[in-house]
């Protein structure tokens, strides 16, 4: 019988080359191998595999809990994720334990556990851009300034049920603060809900929300919800669009993409408190 390819499997279906090698990551005894000596690297590898093999799997999932130890002289990181799918039209929810040898990695002093992994940090807003957000997971990115400055870059992710598009902008704004300049930030987030406003489709604006430095609005856009969160962070808008269908479990799981939005955001607004 020929064994499992993980490696193979996910070029194949995704058209990633990762440098993995192993077992299937099921167990301490066979963990999936991540030949890079980056520690930078070895988290966001960690990522996409599991990424891919939940996609593959029909699943959402987000990061639970990391943890590194040794066995059997190598070092081992467990990755604990929660998981959402459906099976025979009906909601299962489980935890489920991914293991990574990391052995090759090369580490100035052992961590806890790895990095959380990052897709990009903008030089310019200073935000690190992570691959999750809660229940959606990174998928594309545009870079909008080459072809109109101001325009910013667009980040896309999505599981499934839900799609969320991550905009960051300054329209060649010097300064934009909102505390300073309340009515700027208060106008731009009305344009961006405009563009649902005037929509083709059916659009029903359910509520508005000010709270905690982000505004928040929800509609039902043909019976399907989309949120709009909005921030200002380091002179730069940042606005989360978030669409979803008409499903409790989407529902259940919209909550907590939400909170994460507000939560990772937040901490940049608390670093340029402190700084």
């Amino acid at each position: 019988m020929v064994k499992f390819n993980l490696k193979e499997s996910i070029k194949a279906d995704y058209g990633f080359d990762l440098p993995i090698s192993g077992g299937v990551g099921l167990t301490e005894d066979d963990p999936i191998i991540i030949d890079t000596f980056d520690e930078i690297d070895a988290p966001n590898i960690e990522w996409r595999v599991i990424d891919c093999v939940s996609r593959s799997l029909e699943s959402a999932w987000f990061l639970y809990d990391k943890k590194i130890s040794k066995h059997n002289d190598r070092l081992i990181e467990k990755v604990t994720i929660a998981v959402n799918y459906y099976k025979n039209n009906e909601p299962v929810k489980v935890v489920r334990d991914y293991y990574f040898d990391i052995s090759s990695v090369k580490f100035n002093e052992i961590p806890i556990y790895t990095y959380f992994p990052t897709v990009y940090i903008d030089p310019k807003s200073k935000v690190a851009i992570p691959f999750q957000f809660g229940w959606l997971n990174f998928r594309d990115y545009i870079d909008n300034e080459k072809d109109s400055a101001g325009d910013g870059m667009t980040f896309t992710y999505a599981c499934p049920m839900i799609k969320g598009t991550l905009y960051i902008y300054n329209k060649g704004l010097d300064k934009i603060d909102m505390h300073e300049n309340r009515n700027l930030i208060v106008d731009e987030f009305e344009e961006s809900a405009s563009q649902i406003d005037g929509e083709e489709s059916k659009s029903e604006l359910f509520n508005t929300v000010d709270f905690n430095n982000f505004l928040t609005r929800s509609y039902v856009v043909d019976g399907m919800d989309s949120f709009i969160i909005f921030t200002v962070i380091n002179n730069y808008f940042f606005k989360f669009r978030v669409t979803l269908i008409d499903d409790p479990l989407a529902k259940e799981m919209i909550l907590h993409v939400i909170e994460q939005v507000r939560h990772i955001l937040n901490q940049y607004h608390h670093e340029r408190l402190v700084n």
